[in-house]
């Protein structure tokens, strides 16, 4: 029995001291709170940015290489909490992590869907969100199937399935990675990509707008 879910959003402020009781130099601590804490971005693109900044209240800068380590010390913080519930009811479960992913699995189903209640209260008791959209239930066997069906209830309670898609990769690999999913996204990149050759752009410009709106769709989703 497995699941998986992806999360969240770190506070700035916290997240600096987490680092400094950490012993982290202070300089790096107020280094990700002055960038994450006031979020203005200009994007460019072929040497050309738009005037008016981006401005984003609540996220994570992709491409910061201390956004990185922030994330690393909240879900090691997270592990480490819900590895001590765990461990205290007597259950079995072992956690993987990747980045802002987790994937739990373990014999007993109840004890996957407890997990699962662990990680949603940390996340809560700490201001997080967690993306419930993504939050994946998967065990093997009908009857396990059932048993987790029955564990989940309230606002958790998602089909089970029979695989998972973990980080776009199907387990069991002898499964299909949702394969209405994946047509959606090859439809959705075809047209992308259609409207990007009509664009009156240079080969080597149009090769960037197929990278990044086109097979980053068909790739990614």
């Amino acid at each position: 029995m497995t699941t998986a879910s992806p999360l969240i959003i770190a506070i700035p402020i916290v997240t600096s001291k987490a680092l400094k009781l950490l012993g982290f130099p202070s300089g790096i601590a107020n280094t990700i709170a002055a960038v994450r804490g006031d979020q203005r971005r200009w994007v460019f693109l072929d040497n050309q940015s738009h005037a008016t900044p981006m401005r984003v209240l609540s996220a994570m800068p992709q491409g910061d290489s201390w956004a990185v380590l922030a994330t690393r010390v909240w879900m090691g913080a997270g592990v480490n909490w819900v590895r001590e519930r765990l461990h205290a009811k007597g259950m079995q479960v072992k956690q993987a992590v990747y980045m802002d992913d987790r994937t739990w699995t373990a014999d007993v189903p109840e004890h996957v869907v407890h997990a699962g209640q662990c990680w949603r209260q940390w996340s809560r008791s700490h201001g997080l969100f967690e993306n419930e959209k993504m939050l994946q239930w998967a065990a093997h066997g009908k009857a396990n199937r059932a048993l987790m069906g029955d564990a989940l209830s309230g606002s958790q309670h998602r089909p089970v399935q029979h695989f998972l898609d973990v980080l776009g990769a199907a387990l069991p690999t002898t499964y299909p990675s949702q394969p209405d999913k994946v047509r959606q996204r090859v439809i959705v990149a075809g047209a992308r990509a259609k409207r990007i050759r009509a664009i009156p752009a240079s080969r080597e410009r149009t090769k960037t707008y197929l990278r990044c709106f086109a097979l980053s769709k068909f790739s990614y989703g």
